[in-house]
């Protein structure tokens, strides 16, 4: 069984997944750190993000959503940290799930409000 069309890998031979969201964290966790294992000997890095409620402007107002910045995110808020991630900058960071949700789970409980 391949991961072609989940795994994909950067210039600087990082890899990210594709597609998978909204399904179990705990395969999320297990999966990008096995990932980060098997592919470290090869140089290859492989990092995940946990993104929160972004609003993309297609009808999603975001209204109701509240973390601990006052607001919600937006999509180049996720895309700068796909940059980072791709980037020689954080070329120490292996195995790891970057979160990136305005502070919501910093309890390990979601803001009701």
């Amino acid at each position: 069984m391949g991961l072609d069309g989940v795994v994909k890998y950067g210039r600087n031979r990082s890899c990210y997944l594709r597609g998978v969201g909204h399904g179990s964290a705990g395969w999320t966790c297990r999966l990008t750190r096995t990932l980060a294992v098997e592919g470290a000997p090869h140089g290859i890095r492989c990092n995940g993000i946990i993104v929160g409620r972004i609003v993309s402007g297609r009808g999603d107002s975001g209204v109701g959503v509240n973390n601990r910045l006052g607001g919600v995110g937006n999509p180049m808020q996720i895309a700068t940290t796909v940059l980072f991630l791709s980037s020689d900058e954080s070329s120490f960071i292996n195995g790891d799930l970057i979160t990136a949700d305005g502070g919501v789970t910093i309890d390990g409980d979601a803001l009701m409000g």
